[in-house]
């Protein structure tokens, strides 16, 4: 921001007060951007969490039947409802701080169990999120489709109706007056 501030500025002073508005709104970047990019990321600890846990303990997903904890519905691939890509995933990097804990020999199953249950809430907000998103998004769309009008079918019948009056003709001896003077 401070990079781009001064180009914006500069390019206000350029115009007059009330010849031009800016959106500085359109700086920002959509949350249907942000949003499966922050879920990729998810799934992409998720991934790594899950696989260290399958080397330390095979049969630690025991734990979530145990604890009725339901483990389908996380997210470990790709998924078009939530706009989380392959190339997404692939072009996304694991977060230091699990990397870190992932490579720690100390690390046990019951270190790393809380961190991936938070990393499944955390999906789970993502995911409720991104819907929303979709959805405000498509009100909007069937809003602006709603609002537009197609006036021709009006225009035709008030030209018609201006002809069969007589006063097209005068209309535009008028305008043609205006336009010479």
């Amino acid at each position: 921001m401070e990079v781009a501030r001064p180009l914006i500025q500069e390019r206000m002073r350029q115009y007059e007060g009330d010849q031009i508005w800016f959106n500085l709104l359109a700086l920002c970047k959509s949350p249907l951007l942000t949003k499966p990019a922050e879920l990729a990321i998810n799934v992409q600890n998720l991934r790594a969490l899950e696989s260290r846990l399958d080397k330390l303990r095979p049969d630690w997903q025991q734990f979530l039947i145990v604890e009725g904890l339901d483990s389908d519905s996380v997210l470990r691939g790709p998924d078009p409802t939530f706009r989380l890509t392959e190339a997404l995933l692939d072009s996304t990097q694991l977060c230091e701080s699990l990397t870190d804990k992932l490579h720690d020999q100390t690390s046990t199953v019951e270190v790393l169990f809380p961190m991936r249950e938070e990393l499944t809430d955390s999906q789970k907000k993502l995911r409720a999120e991104i819907v929303d998103e979709i959805a405000a998004v498509e009100q909007d769309d069937e809003r602006a489709l709603s609002r537009r009008h197609d006036y021709t079918p009006m225009l035709h019948t008030w030209i018609r109706f201006l002809a069969e009056n007589g006063d097209l003709e005068s209309l535009l001896k008028a305008a043609e007056q205006r336009m010479i003077n």
